[in-house]
């Protein structure tokens, strides 16, 4: 079972990728191409994550939503979802906010450390090798980072669990190159 904080930690990830895809949906509503699918699912899984939290006005907001996708109403999409990105992107400033703040000391050695297991996972990811890149992934999570690699390590989790290994690949390959002192 998880934890508070590890509850926390997992609907922060998931609500800045809900607003993204939610974003970028509402960005295309006039095109007819546009995806409403997605926008469908997205507000789903934010009305039962929120829910999840005990944030049960952003839920009805959420339902709201998805709603307003399934009648594909655009009009209600228009009006409810800035709001809602905007009550939903600060919510998740709050959770961040409470995270531990103190600064941690990246070494020069943890650096190299920290180098070493980005290529790895670049390199696992590239061969579509869930297992290595989990395997690195994992070895990282047992050192204290600062909260932006922690974020890196994170989100490169998110990309291994849904399989999108070149996101995951980019994201690695980036924070190898990366000076994080």
């Amino acid at each position: 079972m998880l934890g508070a904080s590890d509850l926390k930690k997992f609907f922060v990830l998931d609500a800045e990728n809900a607003i993204k895809v939610l974003g970028g949906i509402y960005s295309k509503l006039h095109d007819p191409d546009v995806d409403i699918e997605s926008y469908v699912v997205t507000a789903h899984g934010m009305k039962s994550a929120l829910l999840n939290i005990g944030e049960t006005e952003l839920s009805k907001a959420a339902l709201s939503l998805e709603l307003a996708g399934r009648e594909r109403d655009i009009a209600r999409i228009s009006d409810e979802t800035p709001p809602f990105l905007n009550e939903l992107q600060s919510l998740v400033m709050r959770f961040k906010q409470k995270e531990d703040d103190s600064a941690v000391e990246v070494s020069d050695e943890d650096m190299a450390y920290l180098r070493d297991k980005m290529l790895k996972i670049y390199n696992a990811c590239k061969r579509f090798d869930k297992q290595s890149a989990k395997a690195a992934l994992d070895d990282l999570k047992q050192k204290t980072w600062s909260r932006q690699i922690n974020d890196v390590i994170d989100d490169i989790a998110v990309y291994l669990l849904h399989s999108a290994f070149k996101k995951a690949a980019i994201m690695a390959e980036d924070a190898a190159n990366m000076d994080f002192h």
